[in-house]
């Protein structure tokens, strides 16, 4: 897929320093063949219009859990309001999607019925539930461990 286009992105651009740092935290822009900012493809958090302390809060979880967490739906296009859920696709295995689930940023808003607020897709596994493929044809912003 799409997404491991851009394993070594880190090297590529330097990590800039501190992680805690919130301007690098999944700060990345890279454009794909066909994408720009007013259409699909990849985006940074400031493009999406995350604010810093949500940002953080999926860096950090990114970071802790070892995962790649990509935001997709209208909270990446920048279409979201303040009761929009969120929509992620978790690249961990089951024990780390449930760890990261917790502590990421939900809505007022839809999501899923045990878990209000928030939609958690995985692409770990095709053959278990959930399992998805990124869309590159539409906007997403990837956080991953640093």
């Amino acid at each position: 897929g799409g997404a491991f286009l851009l394993s070594s992105l880190d090297d590529a651009l330097g990590s800039g320093g501190n992680v805690n740092q919130v301007p690098e935290v999944g700060n990345y822009s890279v454009e794909l063949p066909g994408s720009s900012s007013t259409t699909g493809g990849l985006r940074t958090w400031q493009e999406a219009g995350i604010s810093a302390a949500d940002a953080t809060r999926i860096q950090n979880a990114a970071n802790r859990t070892g995962q790649e967490i990509t935001v997709i739906g209208s909270r990446a296009n920048g279409t979201a309001t303040v009761a929009s859920d969120w929509d992620y696709i978790l690249s961990g295995n089951s024990a780390q999607r449930h760890s990261a689930a917790s502590s990421l940023p939900k809505g007022t808003g839809g999501g899923e019925l045990y878990n209000p607020g928030i939609d958690l897709w995985q692409s770990y596994n095709s053959n278990a539930p959930g399992y998805t493929v990124l869309d590159i044809s539409k906007p997403y912003v990837i956080f991953r461990p640093q």
